[in-house]
C-alpha cells in the first residue's frame, strides 16, 4: 500500500510476545501473546471498515518491531513504519510523526491496538470530526490516559504517553496557542491492560476466552 491520502491512522504495536505484561498475573505468556494479536486483528479491522463506510480519505500504518505483525499488516495492506528501538510509546509515536512529515502527512490519528470492543460509529465520528490546519482531538481512557489522538500538523505538540498523558497532550496544545477538543466516546474509552479490563472484555465477548484460551 502506497500513499494514498494527506492524513495518516497510526496503530502502535510492540512485539505481542511482549505485550501485555500487566496481565502476567492473570494470562501465561501465550495466552497474553494470543489476546495482543486478536485485539490488534480486530482494532485494524474496525478502522479498515470504519474508512469503507465513511469514505474518509486516510491511510492506515502500523509502527512495530514485530515481524509477525509487520506481516499481518501487509496481508491486510497496511503501511508498515519500522521500529528498531526497544519500543517505549512516547517514542514511537515521534518516530511515526517524523515519519509522516517526511512523507507529506498533513494530519496524524493514533489509535491503540488494545482497543477492547472499539464500535464503528464512535472510530467514523473521531475521524470525521473537522480538524482545522492547527488542532488537536482527542479521547481520553477511563484512567485518562489517551486513547484516541488525532493532531494536525502531525508534529503539532511532543508525545508524552504514560500515567494522565491525556491532560499532558492537553496542555501541551494549549502551550502552542491551540484549544483541545476532547471527544469522550465509550468504546474508544476501553482498552486492556489490567485484570479488570479482562474481565469485563470476556463479559463483553465470552467467546474469547475460548480463542485466547484462557
Amino acid at each position: 500500500m502506497s500513499k494514498k491520502y494527506n492524513s495518516l491512522i497510526v496503530v502502535p504495536m510492540k512485539n505481542p510476545n511482549n505485550s501485555k505484561s500487566r496481565l502476567s498475573d492473570t494470562l501465561a505468556p501465550e495466552a497474553r501473546r494470543r489476546l495482543a494479536i486478536l485485539l490488534f486483528r480486530n482494532t485494524i479491522d474496525v478502522l479498515i471498515n470504519s474508512l469503507k463506510l465513511s469514505e474518509k480519505n486516510f491511510d492506515i500504518a502500523v509502527i512495530t518491531n514485530s515481524d509477525q505483525i509487520s506481516e499481518i499488516a501487509k496481508k491486510k495492506d497496511i503501511l508498515v513504519i519500522k521500529d528498531d528501538t526497544d519500543p517505549v510509546l512516547s517514542r514511537s509515536i515521534t518516530i511515526a510523526s517524523n515519519w509522516a512529515k517526511f512523507n507529506s502527512y498533513e494530519s496524524m490519528c493514533v489509535i491503540p491496538a488494545d482497543l477492547a470492543d472499539p464500535k464503528i460509529k464512535d472510530i467514523i465520528s473521531f475521524i470525521s470530526y473537522p480538524l482545522p490546519e492547527r488542532g488537536l482531538v482527542i479521547t481520553p481512557s477511563i484512567d485518562l490516559g489517551t486513547n484516541a489522538l488525532h493532531v494536525s500538523p502531525v508534529n503539532l505538540i511532543k508525545f508524552q504517553y504514560g500515567k494522565k498523558s491525556s491532560l499532558k497532550h492537553i496542555n501541551s496544545a494549549k502551550n502552542v496557542g491551540v484549544t483541545p477538543i476532547m471527544l469522550p466516546f465509550d468504546s474508544l474509552r476501553f482498552d486492556v491492560d489490567t485484570s479488570s479490563d479482562l474481565k469485563e472484555l470476556l463479559a463483553i465477548n465470552p467467546d474469547l476466552a475460548e480463542r485466547v484460551k484462557i
